[in-house]
């Protein structure tokens, strides 16, 4: 399997585990979509990361909860359907970061999947998106947007009242993830003002959605490496 990195840190958005909960991240290598705001460039390319076998990924987890993320671990599917069988065997609890562009692994209901739902500042991506991908998340999983503006908040509604309709009580919970930086004060503002929208927003305080931001970077603000 093509591996960027693996490492030891606290998980930083939501997932099943909880945010701040002490996980053992597995990246994995390459990602086709090149999202304006992905905040790990680093990991796009095909070639970046090194191929280990599953074995030696599960040697390097140390922790309970395990988050896989990317790059894109869908690109890797088979691979992926053999790693989640072998942490299962080690009794892990795993979370799976995707983008919401490729069709979920279903018939793990241990497993909890973060999906994006690429809004319209991502870029070229957003065409891509297909209500039949968060259709299958189910109460344990999560749907995540990233807004950085008022018509990703409007395509965001959108979404969430379909699954309303086709999913009601079984849809996943909805995460929203204003655009962080953390850089400027401009920044906090904006982070603000659509925290704002989420609050004062009937549908949304009904279904008990949640404000996701990126606590890692709050604890390790500007850092270089992975932590």
């Amino acid at each position: 399997m093509n591996i960027y990195s693996i490492f030891r840190s606290i998980n930083g958005e939501v997932c099943s585990p909880h945010q701040g909960s002490v996980c053992t991240f597995i990246r994995t290598a390459g990602c086709t979509n090149a999202c304006k705001n992905c905040d790990t460039p680093y990991a796009q390319p095909l070639g970046s990361g090194k191929e280990m076998s599953i074995k030696e990924i599960i040697s390097e987890v140390k922790t309970k909860n395990v988050t896989i993320t990317g790059g894109e671990p869908l690109l890797q599917k088979d691979d992926l359907f053999y790693l989640i069988q072998a942490l299962l065997n080690k009794n892990k609890n795993i979370s799976i970061e995707t983008s919401g562009v490729y069709p979920i692994i279903i018939g793990y209901p241990e497993v909890s999947w973060v999906m994006d739902w690429k809004c319209p500042s991502t870029g070229k991506v957003n065409e891509w998106m297909d209500l039949n991908r968060p259709y299958y998340l189910h109460q344990k999983d999560f749907l995540k947007f990233v807004v950085a503006d008022s018509q990703d908040f409007e395509e965001m509604l959108t979404v969430v009242e379909y699954l309303l309709k086709s999913k009601g009580d079984l849809m996943p919970k909805i995460a929203v993830s204003p655009i962080n930086n953390s850089r400027t004060l401009g920044d906090r503002e904006k982070i603000a003002e659509i925290s704002n929208w989420v609050v004062e927003n009937k549908m949304l305080g009904d279904i008990g959605a949640i404000v996701s931001l990126q606590i890692h970077k709050v604890i390790w603000p500007g850092a270089t490496k992975e932590v």
